[in-house]
């Protein structure tokens, strides 16, 4: 599939959003204990929103009729899990020489159970704690894997008895306090997720009705799709809440216009550049933003050492790219064409 640079783009601008969200409202509220600025409030919610829509949308491929499940998610891992490991790492030799407000030390343990991803399904603590978010890009690769192994992508009625089934463990875990049925509940939730598996429903939603481009088709052909989306919004609005919803909404819109190329401010030098270093940037700028942030301003926030963190975890991701992601993509790329 041909790039699309609006796309790109608004990778770049959703990395940037999640950045500055992390050292001038997060740094705020979880290591000073206060409000950071309100206009900055939802931009981590809106910039994961949109990581997690581009995935669903690009993940599902519904004219590919030879599916391999191992290569699919061989190719991804590939991709993905080398740069976390060294992120991984990297923060926890970080973290093993520095300290900041509301994190405690780190221990082997805890860099074993990072670097088997496990942390995120036994509720351990995450070393870098953006890095929530490869728990759940994983869970939503089993996912679209899962579906297009057993070509349940096409049936839409799936993803709405998805939604149904997490609402259905849910309200079990409320209303039961029998041990083996709880663990059920849990093991089942680890790999169907909770708010984001509906985010993700509506970027299948999305690439499912892509090619309608007529409103009097769309509702006449596509009843089920229509029912499924509607569903998913009352389905984030009963976890996550309106306000996420509207987020999640929003996300999804942008996603869309970049699709058709309705967006042309995101093709700019900057947000493109941000794009190519954007996964990087991710994994290694919360702690070490935190870090810079509390060690040159001390118990208050300040503007320099906020702009100081932001220039040196940008630096450290240009580095990451330049010599570990793009050498390891090569590889990569060599290991899936055998």
């Amino acid at each position: 599939m041909k790039k699309n640079m609006q796309i790109e783009g608004l990778r770049g601008l959703a990395c940037l959003m999640i950045v500055l969200f992390h050292i001038f409202y997060q740094y705020n509220v979880f290591c000073l204990g206060q409000d950071g600025p309100w206009l900055l409030k939802h931009w981590g919610e809106f910039g994961v929103g949109v990581f997690i829509f581009i995935s669903g949308y690009y993940l599902i491929d519904f004219e590919k009729e030879q599916f391999s499940f191992l290569n699919f998610l061989k190719k991804r891992l590939l991709r993905l899990y080398p740069i976390y490991a060294v992120a991984v790492i990297l923060i926890f030799v970080i973290r093993s020489f520095t300290q900041v407000s509301g994190f405690t030390a780190v221990t082997w343990k805890d860099l074993l159970l990072n670097l088997t991803l496990l942390n995120g399904y036994v509720d351990k603590p995450y070393i870098e704690p953006a890095h929530w978010y490869m728990t759940t890009l994983l869970r939503t690769i089993i996912l679209a894997g899962v579906l297009q192994k057993y070509k349940l992508h096409k049936r839409t009625e799936v993803m709405g008895g998805l939604l149904c089934l997490i609402v259905a463990l849910k309200v079990i875990q409320r209303i039961t306090e029998n041990v083996w049925v709880l663990l059920i509940c849990r093991l089942i939730l680890m790999f169907t997720g909770g708010a984001y598996t509906g985010v993700f429903v509506l970027a299948f939603m999305m690439r499912k009705l892509a090619d309608c481009d007529n409103l009097k088709a769309l509702w006449s052909e596509h009843k089920k799709e229509l029912f499924v989306i509607a569903l998913t919004i009352v389905y984030l609005i009963g976890l996550p809440g309106i306000i996420y919803t509207g987020i999640a909404l929003c996300s999804g819109l942008v996603v869309y216009l970049c699709l058709y190329n309705k967006l042309p401010f995101l093709e700019n030098k900057l947000f493109l550049a941000v794009s190519k270093i954007s996964f990087a940037w991710y994994l290694i700028h919360q702690y070490v933003a935190y870090w810079v942030e509390e060690t040159l301003g001390g118990k208050k926030q300040s503007l320099l050492p906020a702009i100081a963190a932001f220039i040196i975890t940008g630096l450290m991701a240009v580095v990451l790219h330049n010599y570990v992601e793009k050498p390891l993509g090569k590889i990569n790329r060599l290991c899936c064409q055998r």
